[in-house]
């Protein structure tokens, strides 16, 4: 076969798996199917945390193990870029297809941790309250969620707290019955699919619902929170 031509595989293309044959090796099938399950686990952390109200555990494990593929491809580009010349058209067709799986990966973490982010920005306060809360926040959440509350409290101290009284400079104020302090809609409605055959049906108020594996349903967040920490619903 000419050297400037390369054979493109009919099946779904498996990035590593052109890396790797190169040099006239593959990795096991099981290392292949441990980093979709990885990049599948992602997403699936991405919708259940852009859908829910709540701010969820942050799933450290899955994307430490993604970052380190991901500096090991940064690392794979880096070196063979500064080697590539014009003859070796093959190797740029690899380059570009791993910089594409890359961007695809990055984008998912990145929209990941910037849901997050957002959630604490809006509900810092209440999280603060709640030492189990925090506990879902990795250390940079945490030591952000601090640096951008002194921020802000040092904002609203210069601009119109400190001329006000004492009493009334609380930002977490729940005086009156009234709390200053925003809390997670845990009543709002969401669509979830039911991954799991359930035995009993799932209670709302005075109604039962049952419900069948893989079709989907509406219904208040706090109702399905339960059926969700155990893995047999998944926000969509």
């Amino acid at each position: 076969m000419d050297r400037d031509v390369m054979e493109i595989p009919t099946r779904e293309v498996d990035v590593t798996d052109l890396i790797e044959g190169i040099g006239g090796s593959r990795r096991r099938d099981v290392e292949t199917q441990s980093r979709q399950e990885d990049y599948n686990a992602i997403k699936k952390m991405l919708i259940q945390e852009r859908m829910g109200p709540e701010i969820l555990p942050f799933g450290g494990d899955v994307i430490d193990r993604v970052m380190e593929r991901v500096r090991n491809q940064i690392e794979f580009i880096e070196q063979n870029s500064l080697e590539l010349d014009s003859s070796k058209k093959d190797m740029k067709f690899i380059l570009l297809l791993v910089e594409s799986e890359l961007e695809r990966i990055k984008f998912v973490i990145r929209a990941y941790l910037r849901c997050r982010l957002t959630k604490i920005d809006k509900y810092a306060m209440y999280i603060r309250q709640d030492p189990q809360l925090v506990d879902r926040l990795s250390p940079s959440e945490k030591e952000y969620m601090n640096k951008h509350q002194a921020i802000l409290k040092d904002l609203y101290m210069s601009q119109f707290l400190a001329s006000m009284p004492t009493n009334l400079q609380k930002l977490d104020d729940t005086a009156g019955g009234i709390s200053m302090v925003e809390e997670f809609d845990m009543d709002q409605a969401v669509i979830f699919r039911v991954t799991k055959t359930l035995e009993e049906p799932l209670l709302l108020g005075n109604d039962q619902l049952e419900l069948t594996k893989g079709i989907l349903y509406a219904a208040r967040y706090s109702a399905v929170k339960s059926y969700m920490e155990m893995g047999v619903v998944e926000l969509v």
